[in-house]
């Protein structure tokens, strides 16, 4: 969520924390291949943001991830909940 980087969390007191991550791969690159990541967010679910990824060798799926993160409060240890696409 542009706005709700590392920088502008930490001034906020806050903190981006993954809580889970899935990877499924179909077949591995070697050493020294190109892929390309590609990645878009899902909309918000309460507290938490999902972003998917895809992981792209000539021009070919070659594995997917799904991520999980929550906005914490540094102070109270708690989720913050709300609108973040300011």
């Amino acid at each position: 969520v542009l706005g709700h980087g590392h920088e502008a969390t930490l001034q906020q007191k806050a903190a981006w924390v993954l809580t889970r991550q899935k990877v499924v791969m179909e077949s591995w690159p070697s050493w020294g291949e190109d892929i390309f990541i590609r990645t878009w967010l899902r909309p918000l679910r309460g507290p938490f943001a999902m972003r998917d990824f895809e992981i792209v060798k000539d021009d070919a799926v070659i594995g997917s991830c799904s991520t999980s993160w929550v906005l914490m409060d540094l102070e109270t240890r708690s989720a913050i909940q709300g609108d973040l696409s300011s």
